[in-house]
């Protein structure tokens, strides 16, 4: 399991910006069992850790608790702030889960494999969904679901939410036969041609010369 170390936090509220100046990020963690604490880990490292993690893998947080012990807790990254402008995390939740509960989770699908069908210019891929909803116990969940695309040989071949397959007792939910992949054939996803431009040109002075002529009749008639 992925471990980083933190230190319980006693700088809160406007003041935790001052942590990030020291290459520092302020965090949270809680779950059912436990009592929500302020922590602090350092930024490099997190950043380094959750580019494996993402958001489903367990992650041990190493910490000394108030009266001198160590502590660990396993923890999922439950959900994460960014700096609009500079796109750092700018802040952490962790969530430590139930070992012993299910839960539920996004997971993002990956796509493997070439399509025959995009192979031979048959079709175009579209994709109509890129993650999905799981259910399992904190440790069994995947980082991420892969998709094989390679047996998508002809125009309308499909691969549904039912094709998913899962390890280590994980349940994906919604409906089996939404479909997540799809091959259109290019004849159908062509966009209708343009209007010649010389022809809106055209339209425009018209409706234009429309509207002077009605005027000048309001005006005659006044």
């Amino acid at each position: 399991m992925l471990s980083i170390e933190t230190k319980l936090r006693t700088i809160k509220g406007k003041k935790v910006s001052s942590l990030r100046h020291h290459d520092l990020l302020p965090a949270v963690v809680y779950g059912d069992s436990m009592k929500s604490l302020a922590i602090q880990i350092d930024a490099k490292k997190f950043k380094d850790i959750f580019k494996k993690a993402g958001e489903n893998i367990l992650i041990s947080l190493a910490m000394v608790k108030s009266d001198g012990s160590p502590q660990k807790l396993s923890v999922l990254v439950h959900e994460i702030q960014k700096d609009p402008v500079s796109d750092e995390f700018i802040h952490v939740d962790f969530y430590h889960p139930s070992m012993k509960k299910k839960i539920e989770a996004t997971v993002p699908l990956t796509f493997q494999g070439e399509s025959i069908a995009t192979k031979k210019d048959l079709g175009t891929l579209v994709k109509e969904i890129q993650e999905v909803m799981v259910k399992g116990l904190a440790m069994n969940l995947p980082k991420e679901i892969i998709v094989d695309i390679s047996n998508l040989e002809n125009p309308h071949d499909k691969l549904f939410l039912r094709d998913l397959t899962t390890e280590k007792d994980v349940e994906i939910l919604g409906n089996p036969d939404s479909v997540i992949i799809a091959v259109m054939p290019i004849k159908e996803i062509e966009e209708e041609p343009e209007e010649p431009v010389g022809e809106v040109q055209e339209a425009e002075v018209e409706e234009k010369g429309k509207g002077s002529k009605e005027e000048e009749i309001e005006e005659a008639g006044k």
